[in-house]
C-alpha cells in the first residue's frame, strides 16, 4: 500500500471512510504547534486516549513514525478495546515496514471485530510486504466480494497486484475504483503509481494532475 494512502488512512481514521477526501496538506509549523499544545494537555491529563491518538496522527504527518507508534501503543494500553487505535498503529507499522506487526494488529482486530473491513485491507498490505501474495489476495478478494461498491476494495487489491508486478490486473482494479468514485483524488494517485511502474510516464503525470485538480 502506497505511503499517501496509509497517511490518509491514519489522518482520516479508516480506509473505508476516505472517499473523496483530499490528501493531507497541513502547514508543518501548525502541526508542530498542535503537537506542543497536545503535549501540554497530556501532561495535565495523561489518561486522555483521544489526545494520544490525535498527537500520533500529527506525528505521522511529520514523518516521526516512532513517536506516532508510541502514542498509539499508549492509547491501546489505556483503552484495550479501541480497535481504531490498533488499526492506526498497523498503519504506522506499514510505514515502518514492520509487516509482521501489521498482520498481528489486524488479526487482533478481525478476531474481535470481524466486520472491520479496513483491517482486511491493511492485513493484505502486510502480507504483500512480506511477499505472501496468496494470503494478500485472499484478503483483497474478500473485500471485493463483501463490499463490491466500495472503490477502496478495488484499490486494496490493485496495490497487491502492483506489488506482484501484475500491472494489467492492478490497472483494471484502479479503473474500476475510478468508475465507482470518479471524483476521489486518491484513486487517480493510485493509478498514477501503477502507470509509473509500467513506465507510462505521461499517463502517470496526467493522473497526478487530475488528482491535484480534484483536491482543490
Amino acid at each position: 500500500m502506497e505511503k499517501i494512502f496509509i497517511l490518509a488512512i491514519i489522518f482520516f481514521a479508516g480506509i473505508f471512510s476516505t472517499a473523496n477526501a483530499a490528501p493531507v496538506t497541513l502547514d508543518e509549523e501548525d502541526v508542530i504547534d498542535a503537537v506542543t499544545y497536545l503535549s501540554v494537555e497530556l501532561d495535565n491529563d495523561p489518561s486522555n486516549v483521544d489526545n494520544y491518538k490525535l498527537r500520533a496522527k500529527l506525528y505521522a504527518t511529520l514523518g516521526d513514525y516512532e513517536m506516532a507508534e508510541q502514542d498509539y501503543t499508549t492509547a491501546i494500553q489505556l483503552s484495550p478495546d479501541d480497535m481504531e487505535a490498533y488499526y492506526l498503529r498497523a498503519g504506522i507499522y506499514m510505514l515502518e515496514e514492520k509487516y509482521s506487526a501489521v498482520i498481528s494488529d489486524c488479526e487482533h482486530i478481525i478476531a474481535t471485530t470481524p466486520n472491520f473491513l479496513g483491517a482486511y485491507a491493511m492485513r493484505a498490505s502486510g502480507y504483500s510486504g512480506l511477499g505472501n501474495f496468496d494470503l494478500a489476495l485472499k484478503d483483497a478478494n474478500y473485500l471485493v466480494e463483501v463490499d463490491p461498491e466500495s472503490p477502496q476494495s478495488y484499490v486494496a487489491r490493485a496495490m497487491v497486484y502492483l506489488d506482484m508486478k501484475d500491472f494489467k490486473r492492478a490497472l483494471n482494479d484502479a479503473n474500476q475504483a475510478i468508475r465507482i468514485s470518479p471524483n476521489d483524488p486518491m484513486l487517480y494517485e493510485a493509478r498514477a503509481d501503477i502507470y509509473s511502474a509500467m513506465g507510462e510516464t505521461k499517463k502517470s503525470e496526467k493522473d497526478l494532475k487530475k488528482a491535484e485538480n480534484l483536491s482543490r
